[in-house]
C-alpha cells in the first residue's frame, strides 16, 4: 500500500468518519495504541506511540470504495482476471480469488462478485 510516512499525513487523506481505540499497551516510558480509522470506503487499522506521535504502523486495511485505488494494487471494481495476473503464478486455479494471498508479512484477501473487485483486506505483520 502506498500511504504517507507520517501519521497527520494518514489523517488528512479524507474526512475521517470515526477513531475506534481497540487497545492500549503501557510500555516503558510510552504507550501504544492499536486503533482502526474510519474513512469512507477505507478502514485503517494502526498502531501508535506515545513517544513519536507522526510514527504509526499499519496492521489492516480495508478497502470497499474504488476512491481508495490510488493507494493500493488492488482497485475496487477492478476485474478479478486482471488482479489474478498481478498476483502471479500463486493465483492460478484460483478464478474467483477466493484464497488468502501472503507471506510473512501480511496478507491479501479479496473478495469478489460477477468478476470485480468489491472488497480488498490487507492484514499485516506488526511484530
Amino acid at each position: 500500500m502506498r500511504l504517507p510516512d507520517q501519521l497527520p499525513a494518514v489523517m488528512k487523506l479524507g474526512p475521517v468518519t470515526r477513531v475506534e481505540v481497540l487497545d492500549v499497551e503501557k510500555w516503558e516510558g510510552y504507550t501504544t495504541t492499536r486503533k482502526y480509522i474510519y474513512f469512507s470506503g477505507l478502514t485503517l487499522g494502526v498502531i501508535t506511540f506515545s513517544n513519536n506521535p507522526k510514527k504509526y504502523m499499519v496492521s489492516f486495511a480495508e478497502i470497499t470504495s474504488a476512491q481508495w485505488s490510488h493507494i493500493a494494487p488492488f482497485q475496487v471494481g477492478e476485474l478479478v482476471t486482471t488482479a489474478n495476473r498481478k498476483i502471479g503464478p500463486s493465483a492460478n486455479g484460483d478464478p474467483h480469488l477466493k484464497a488468502s494471498y501472503g507471506s510473512e508479512a501480511g496478507d491479501l484477501s479479496i473478495d469478489s462478485s460477477e468478476g470485480r473487485i468489491g472488497k480488498v483486506t490487507y492484514a499485516c505483520y506488526t511484530g
